[in-house]
């Protein structure tokens, strides 16, 4: 297997389809031209891929049933495939006999590399690709542009327990061999229902969530809510910047101290209201987070909301300005990272019935207050 070359960082990286390979191999162009970008097509500069191997090997794995997913969307996004995903799953096998594209994207993981596991130097897992970039900045001492290629948008679809379980028995081979991500044990609901997605109690393993909203569109509520919920452990906003790791952890360890929610594994969940916390736009938080929540409401209830409560930020300029923010977010961010939210929908009790299956009519204590209310806990 051939394998993208950094000679000058002795390193080797192996990708497989679907697992961030374009990405990769247009950091390795921008790398090795200084800072060139690498043109429609990455793969037509077959110069960077080499049989020679470095003195160290880097290796990304991703969860096998989200891979599936994931070449799916792709497959029907830009490569003109119609099939609806239960009947994609139900002949893929065939297809890929007769389609050597489609056999080139979902072929298990474990046919592609020549290595054991072990034997590489670095292993990272698809679902934190942000610390790949971080890696490679530090290793080649440059700073990476926060390109993300193959973005695909299709989620018409939901994905079954059934379904995910014969996925998992097609690529038991990989789930034995460690391709499986150890941070997603299981692999359930979240990844794979659209368009609403619930995280499960995970582990304490680095996860991290993000709120996102303009100011009087109902954050604190938001945050609340998500955490009666179960779906996130909540402090309200901690003011840290979210542009390197350890803004993240500092402000996952006021999350932990200060926070509440019923699930005290769930992903810490900080709250953005404005672009202070993300001076870079959002470039790094984007790949970091493992779920944005995007609370939406109406502009003129959002500026009429302001005036009431007398902000001095109260400024059409400024409001535009939040609302420009959100959406160059967006446009940075994996589609199924993103979840979006309806103001109107948190605050009545159909719309809350519908989105967490109960009408939660209040939350957890507040650890500023000390009973339990919607104002903002906020953080010490």
């Amino acid at each position: 297997m051939r394998s993208l070359s950094l000679p000058e960082s002795n390193l080797s990286l192996f990708t497989v389809p679907k697992t961030g390979g374009t990405t990769i191999a247009s950091w390795v162009h921008f790398l090795r031209t200084d800072g060139q970008e690498p043109g429609e097509n990455v793969y037509n500069a077959g110069w960077l891929w080499s049989d020679e191997i470095q003195a160290e090997k880097l290796r990304i794995r991703r969860d096998p049933v989200d891979r599936f997913v994931s070449g799916y969307r792709n497959f029907r996004d830009k490569r003109g495939l119609r099939l609806g995903f239960a009947e994609f799953l139900e002949k893929f096998e065939k297809l890929m006999e007769e389609d050597p594209n489609i056999h080139h994207h979902f072929q298990a993981q474990h046919l592609y590399y020549p290595h054991a596991i072990e034997d590489y130097d670095y292993v990272f897992d698809f679902s934190r690709f942000g610390e790949i970039k971080q890696f490679l900045e530090q290793r080649t001492g440059r700073r990476l542009p926060a390109w993300q290629h193959q973005k695909a948008r299709f989620s018409n679809f939901e994905v079954t327990g059934k379904q995910v379980d014969h996925l998992r028995e097609f690529y038991a081979k990989d789930y034995e061999l460690g391709f499986c991500e150890p941070s997603r044990p299981e692999v359930g609901a979240k990844s794979f229902s659209f368009p609403k997605t619930k995280v499960a109690e995970v582990a304490e393993d680095g996860s991290f969530a993000v709120i996102v909203s303009t100011m009087r569109s109902g954050s604190s509520l938001c945050g609340h809510l998500l955490a009666e919920a179960g779906w996130i452990w909540f402090a309200g906003e901690t003011h840290h910047h979210l542009v390197r790791e350890n803004g993240v952890q500092a402000a996952q360890e006021v999350i932990r101290a200060q926070g509440g929610g019923t699930t005290p594994k769930a992903p810490p969940c900080d709250k953005v209201v404005s672009s202070g916390a993300l001076p870079d736009g959002g470039d790094f938080i984007a790949e970091r987070a493992s779920k944005i929540y995007l609370l939406l409401r109406h502009p003129l209830a959002v500026w009429r909301s302001q005036k009431e409560a007398d902000w001095k930020g109260c400024d059409l300029g400024a409001m535009a300005d939040q609302f420009q923010f959100l959406r160059e977010l967006i446009e940075k961010t994996e589609p199924e990272k993103l979840q979006a939210l309806s103001y109107y929908g948190l605050t009545s009790p159909s719309g809350r019935e519908t989105l967490f299956g109960q009408d939660l009519a209040h939350y957890s204590t507040n650890n500023k207050t000390g009973q339990p209310g919607w104002g903002d806990m906020g953080c010490q």
